[in-house]
């Protein structure tokens, strides 16, 4: 225990370290209650060592008039008033002396209360601002409750807020508490995150919608398209092969109806699902179709190439001198008949314009 220059001094200081020690917000926290751990050993300890110094501060002053010694019990308190038998006496310079070294180490523990209160609560009520707006955002997008974020702050109110004097060691949170704390704030910064990110989608859906609406009318003319090449295609080609026309539009329009009802009704998280659900539907019909437009095309453009080609060959045979071999005529009608009649068979067509280039080929080595 450090001297002092004289017992006025310290009984200065005591009543100014008493008076403190009353109204610091530490002490305030340990009456509040509800804690574990050393927490609960210190709400135990510290209002008793207040006490104790206040009665010892009043037996103090009662001695300092009479220049009397103060009579103590066992447990160190003034038996004056008490009944209780004297254990022990103490001169008023000793008494000053002991009770301003034990006020200045009551005020060093409510110092190191509040200090490791303010390391722990200010992590967790900067969470606890962000889950109050998290539950907030949740019911205005008609999302469900946060409740992963809501049992990590449980949590930490729990182990952590309840006991702080235990997650501070030499001024500095534990590495259990810190860690239990970073991942309480990663788990805040992305509740809030996918939740803002709604609430964005909220805000931009009369333009999104507009957007997929125009894009689901586009795809009906595109498929209006592909239905009229397939008409084209089964008109003038036998057995093409192609499947039923692509008309995903009448879907696609049904799901729209309930998208929007979702966001009439602020199901912003049924929305969004469905908003992704017929983007990625509308995308994959899109393809469909233009593979389809492109399939139909496709058999035109091989009956319309074997066509070419016969007349190509024909030329070449009408070049060699081979107009009149009546073999490599009879094929050239054969192949002709298959490529300019409707419905067009294109295998056949294909094995008729083969057979026509095979007996031109052969009909040119003849002659060399």
């Amino acid at each position: 225990m450090r001297r002092i220059a004289g017992p006025d001094a310290a009984h200065g200081r005591v009543v100014a370290a008493l008076f403190a020690a009353d109204g610091h917000p530490a002490l305030a926290v340990l009456r509040g209650g509800g804690g574990t751990g050393r927490r609960a050993e210190l709400a135990r300890e510290l209002p008793a060592e207040l006490a104790r110094l206040w009665a010892l501060f009043a037996a103090l002053g009662d001695a300092l008039e009479t220049g009397a010694d103060v009579d103590l019990d066992a447990d160190g308190l003034p038996v004056a008033g008490t009944g209780a038998a004297p254990a022990r006496p103490i001169t008023a310079a000793d008494l000053v002396h002991d009770l301003d070294g034990r006020a200045a180490a009551l005020l060093r523990e409510l110092a190191a209360v509040e200090a490791a209160w303010a390391a722990v609560a200010g992590r967790i009520e900067a969470a606890a601002t962000a889950l109050a707006r998290a539950e907030r955002l949740a019911d205005d997008l008609g999302a469900e409750p946060p409740a992963r974020l809501q049992a990590a702050m449980a949590e930490a109110r729990w182990r952590d807020l309840a006991d702080p004097a235990a997650a501070v060691a030499d001024g500095r949170l534990t590495p259990d508490v810190r860690g239990r704390l970073d991942r309480l704030d990663a788990l805040t910064a992305a509740t809030l995150a996918e939740l803002e990110t709604l609430a964005r989608f909220r805000d931009d859906f009369p333009d999104r919608a507009a957007a997929l609406h125009a894009a689901v009318d586009e795809l009906a003319v595109a498929e209006a398209g592909a239905a009229r090449e397939f008409a084209v295609a089964r008109a003038k080609i036998a057995e093409t092969g192609l499947p039923t026309p692509p008309r995903a539009t009448h879907v696609l329009r049904a799901r729209l109806r309930q998208v929007d009802g979702y966001a009439r009704h602020r199901q912003w998280p049924r929305a969004v699902d469905g908003y992704v659900a017929v983007s990625a539907a509308l995308t994959a019909a899109r393809q469909r179709t233009a593979e389809l437009r492109a399939a139909a095309a496709g058999l035109l453009q091989r009956r319309d190439e074997l066509r070419g080609r016969l007349e190509s060959y024909r030329m070449k045979a009408a070049a060699a001198g081979f107009a009149e071999d009546d073999r490599l005529a009879e094929r050239h009608d054969q192949a002709r008949q298959l490529l300019y009649t409707a419905p067009c068979d294109l295998r056949a067509a294909t094995r008729a314009v083969h057979a026509y280039r095979a007996a031109l080929a052969e009909l040119s080595e003849e002659g060399r």
